[in-house]
């Protein structure tokens, strides 16, 4: 049977105020159901109540009683609600019952709020000053001179040079800073500042000022996992071009106009695979075959199962992790500690050359197999005379910088720092010498304008002795 008539009308004013509790929302989010989910299923949870019962209570007199504790606890609100609705939405599959290890992975896979995993810097009361501008517009220099003021504090650069650069400048100032790249480290004793490049932050120190170049590259697929919410800072400096301005009036344009428009029928090509969160009650694939970008592979269940549990908060992007990805791929069959692997993959390797490919596989093998790593790198003695020869010097510098970035984390294999740095210097200089050889060779290789060759529309090369004649 169905409700009494008024026993109905109760019920529909009561649960018109459900969908809109922001209470009940997190509760249902911490018990599983994505976020992305709750105005659908709120919506199917109050047409199944009232236009169906007897799928939620067992009797008549229970749906009785049921209302009248809708009356008689009206302070409770649309709270009474929420068991009936947990019940609803684990029936319906839109929380699925899981075990312990699912529940696992369910909450790795929770990428919607990123910036809750950095807590101590979120409980600071952080003052954020953005300086935009384009280049050479003095934005950066206001930065700086708040940063030489302050008693302690950090520069983030994209770039090892210009956090060089900044280390170069604080000291020439009488400011004692330190710099920190993923291939160097020059730490001055008593430094109250530090240089470094922005992966190589700490985020664990505290810091009066903080200044964070090119911040822009926050949107970058490759390097923006490295920037801003983990910093412990009382006052952050972000400086870059105007990009962030246009933001801020999306976003306050988007909470004007919030609208939603409604369709019966969407036909798109890899919607969900472009990460488009959208509410549809029934996918038709018309494949079980996707291409990945190089083959056509099968919708294995393990990524279908991955898909359905990982969120992310429209705020944030996926970054892009081919590298790492390619990386993991070599080192797989290597003994190794998932936290030292995933150290390994994110050393800047040029993977796509050869010679790289089999060096950094060696060091991989070597430090897994907890022995000293050999540098590995022989520099010739000529600097190179042409442009093979210089690409290949360029190649051992950079195995060179992945050597000395890799002795920074594993000191206890990596053990040839030292004879790293001074090679490193005798390759700048290979590099150095290299490219003036090149650029001669260009310039003397190009060719000449013979005699009597027109030079411009107005002017003639002649012979001298035919212009001795002529006069």
């Amino acid at each position: 049977e169905g409700w009494l008539a008024s026993d109905k009308k109760i019920l529909e004013r009561r649960l018109k105020t459900f969908g809109r509790d922001f209470e009940i929302k997190s509760m249902a989010v911490a018990a599983g159901l994505n976020d992305q989910e709750w105005g659908p299923a709120t919506t199917q949870f109050r047409r199944s109540l009232v236009s169906h019962p007897e799928r939620h209570f067992k009797d008549t007199r229970e749906m009785h009683d049921f209302v009248e504790g809708l009356k008689t606890n009206a302070a409770a609100g649309a709270l009474q609600f929420y068991p009936l609705f947990l019940t609803f939405v684990k029936e319906n599959a839109y929380i699925a019952d899981i075990s312990q290890d699912t529940q696992s992975l369910r909450e790795l896979t929770d990428l919607r709020l990123p910036h809750t995993w950095y807590p101590k810097a979120h409980a600071m009361k952080r003052k954020i000053i953005y300086h935009g501008g384009p280049t050479n517009s003095g934005k950066t220099y206001e930065a700086l001179l708040r940063l030489k003021q302050a008693n302690d504090g950090l520069y983030c650069g994209p770039l090892r040079l210009l956090a060089l650069e900044i280390y170069e400048n604080l000291n020439m100032d009488g400011v004692y800073c330190s710099l920190i790249t993923g291939e160097e480290k020059r730490e001055i004793p008593s430094a109250t500042h530090v240089a470094c490049t922005v992966e190589m932050c700490n985020s664990s120190a505290v810091y009066d000022v903080a200044v964070l170049d090119e911040i822009q590259l926050m949107g970058d697929s490759e390097r923006g996992w490295a920037a801003l919410s983990c910093l412990q800072a009382k006052e952050i400096h972000v400086c870059g071009s105007m990009e962030a301005v246009d933001l801020v009036r999306e976003k306050m344009f988007t909470l004007w106009m919030d609208t939603r428009t409604c369709y019966d029928v969407l036909v798109a090509s890899d919607a969900i695979g472009m990460g488009l969160n959208l509410n549809i009650g029934r996918i038709i694939f018309d494949s079980i075959l996707k291409f990945d970008g190089s083959d056509m592979v099968d919708i294995t269940p393990s990524l279908e199962k991955y898909v359905s549990l990982a969120r992310l908060d429209g705020d944030y992007f996926m970054c892009k992790f081919a590298d790492i990805k390619e990386a993991a791929v070599l080192l797989a069959d290597i003994p190794m500690p998932l936290a030292e692997r995933f150290t390994f993959c994110t050393a800047p390797a040029n993977l796509r050359n050869p010679l790289a490919r089999r060096i950094f596989v060696d060091y991989a093998i070597g430090h897994g197999n907890q022995r000293s790593v050999p540098l590995d790198v022989y520099l010739p003695k000529m600097a190179p005379r042409n442009e093979l020869a210089l690409r290949d010097v360029e190649i051992k510098a950079k195995l060179i910088d992945v050597y000395l970035w890799l002795s920074y984390r594993f000191p206890d294999t990596f053990k040839m720092q030292a004879e790293a740095l001074e090679m490193k210097d005798r390759v700048l200089e290979l590099v150095e010498e290299g490219l003036v050889n090149v650029t001669y060779k260009k310039s003397d290789d190009k060719p000449k304008k013979k005699v009597g060759e027109w030079n411009t529309d107005r002017t003639k090369f002649v012979r001298y002795a035919d212009a001795r004649q002529a006069n």
